[in-house]
């Protein structure tokens, strides 16, 4: 899939490095032979909410996404991107309004009785974490409306957060590269 399956008014005010990381995730997790992971990495500041906002707003996957992130506040940042402000920067709008909510432990039951698909999930580790521990059937459940995870700032999580979530695409600011993930 190339930049070209953009809309076309969003693909132009997008920043080329941004293009090519979208590119670059969605020919290694949607292309001809998919992959179960891939790294993004892109310094502070360069667009990663951007990418996230595109693979999962303006070209899902048919199910959820969840986002995962070390801290509380940069939960609530992405929250806010992901529904308006990232758009706004853009004079673009998804053809839906996003459906992106906050997942916490008390909130879960709620969200899991959602019908529809094209949800976005943002939670901390933490979160995830202590649902896993705590409620391992809502785990489940969860786990199988899922169609791709983010892990925002995720500076060595792949290896030590896994807990039977397929991790799609890691995104960590180290410097442009973006590379596979065996």
């Amino acid at each position: 899939m190339s930049s070209s399956n953009l809309p076309k008014q969003l693909d132009a005010v997008l920043w080329e490095h941004r293009r090519e990381a979208i590119n670059f995730a969605l020919d290694r997790l949607r292309g001809p032979q998919p992959r179960k992971a891939a790294l993004v990495r892109m310094p502070t500041g360069t667009g990663k909410t951007g990418v996230i906002a595109v693979l999962s707003i303006a070209v899902p996957e048919t199910g959820w996404s969840l986002i995962l992130t070390p801290w509380k506040n940069l939960c609530d940042q992405l929250v806010e991107d992901l529904e308006t402000r990232f758009w706004a920067a853009r004079k673009w709008s998804p053809s839906a309004k996003p459906k992106v909510e906050r997942l916490y432990p008390k909130n879960l039951s709620r969200v899991l009785r959602k019908p529809d698909t094209g949800w976005v999930l943002v939670a901390t580790f933490a979160t995830l974490v202590s649902i896993f521990k705590k409620k391992k059937t809502q785990y489940s459940e969860l786990a199988a409306r899922l169609a791709q995870v983010f892990v925002d700032e995720g500076h060595g999580m792949l290896s030590k957060f896994r807990h039977g979530f397929l991790i799609d695409v890691i995104f960590a600011p180290c410097g442009y590269r973006v590379m596979p993930i065996e």
